[in-house]
């Protein structure tokens, strides 16, 4: 979210390390990130929408199932 990628050193380094024996794993790690990074802007897109527009606008992207499918997916890389 804060388009940084020291603050996600961390993260990314224990992942390496999480799935260092497992090439399948390593593969899915960059699409994986970008499923993350999708549903994270969701959820920011909706808590804006509440803040900014009211709760009806926030509804409607959830209705959407914008959200739902970026899961859907996730949970499938997983």
């Amino acid at each position: 979210m804060t388009n940084n990628d020291r603050s996600l050193g961390h993260y990314n380094a224990a992942l390496a390390q999480l799935t260092s024996d497992n090439p399948t794993q390593q593969a899915k790690i960059p699409r994986l990130r970008q499923l993350v990074c999708a549903k994270l802007a969701e959820f920011n897109d909706t808590i804006e929408l509440r803040q900014t527009q009211g709760f009806d606008a926030a509804l409607a992207v959830v209705i959407s199932g914008r959200g739902k499918a970026a899961m859907d997916a996730i949970r499938a890389q997983v």
